[in-house]
């Protein structure tokens, strides 16, 4: 059952006894609306979403005079702890462009733009995997082998994936391993070829604009989270503290309450 954003904004007035805007206007409540169902999403998955033939594009080498495509991406031997990642398809120039070592970095080589991206791991930006969205996070990643097996990658917390990721940094291969570290998804091995991966990955929801619009994304129960995150931060911006703490304890019974009730499950690895 969907929720209108003028139900969001007469729940969470009612909560803080200003059904006037008299303490808060109505700009401000639907700003904290839209905060509201971010965190519900991201603390509860309930936006989750499978993004399906997601390219790989694999590590290359760099070749003169020679047709590069659209994030192809290419390092340097010996490995200066970046790789250039074609931000704009060409065919390579007779000689090495000067490779920049600034991330974000750009040169170019021909007809080929590269940008640099400094790391020891192959990384995928979660940004624009479903076009004009934003990925939260992503919970699984799968990857497809000869176009026939869809077997899942270990996740590793990013900490140890950073150790074990590193060791073979700049030897592609097949890739077994994932973790993410705000919204960078890294991979090892960097991938010899190209390959298709499926993501398990929650979505930012569409921020809700005009009073009649419905929330199609965060549904119930998880929507009877929102009007608790709204008014704690309402009493925020008024630090009133405690209130603020009452009203964040509420949200919190209330997400325990959503994901304690089945519908949300995850499986354990095998």
């Amino acid at each position: 059952m969907s929720t209108l954003l003028s139900d969001y904004l007469s729940d969470c007035q009612n909560l803080l006894h200003d059904a006037t805007n008299k303490y808060w206007t109505t700009a401000e409540l639907i700003r904290y609306c839209n905060k509201a169902r971010s965190m519900t999403a991201a603390e509860t998955g309930c936006t989750r979403q499978l993004a399906t033939a997601v390219k790989v594009y694999p590590q290359l080498s760099w070749v003169k005079l020679t047709a590069f495509n659209l994030n192809d991406r290419v390092a340097l031997n010996p490995y200066n702890g970046f790789y250039y990642c074609c931000s704009i398809a060409g065919t390579s120039g007779a000689n090495q462009p000067a490779w920049p070592t600034t991330n974000g970095g750009t040169v170019t080589d021909g007809g080929v733009t590269w940008t640099a991206i400094q790391g020891y791991v192959y990384q995928y930006p979660l940004t624009g995997i479903v076009t004009g969205r934003t990925a939260l996070g992503c919970l699984d990643v799968y990857m497809w082998y000869s176009g026939t097996q869809r077997l899942p990658l270990n996740y590793l917390p990013y900490s140890q994936f950073s150790r074990q990721g590193s060791v073979v940094y700049n030897v592609p291969g097949m890739p077994s391993m994932w973790s993410q570290n705000n919204q960078i998804l890294y991979i090892a091995q960097s991938p010899s070829i190209a390959y298709i991966m499926d993501l398990d990955i929650i979505l930012d929801p569409a921020p809700l604009v005009n009073l009649t619009d419905p929330d199609l994304e965060v549904l119930s129960p998880y929507n009877e989270c929102v009007q608790f995150y709204m008014a704690y931060l309402a009493k925020i911006k008024d630090q009133r503290w405690d209130d603020a703490n009452a009203f964040m304890n509420g949200y919190f019974n209330m997400r325990g309450r959503t994901l304690a009730n089945g519908i949300q499950r995850r499986l354990k690895g095998y």
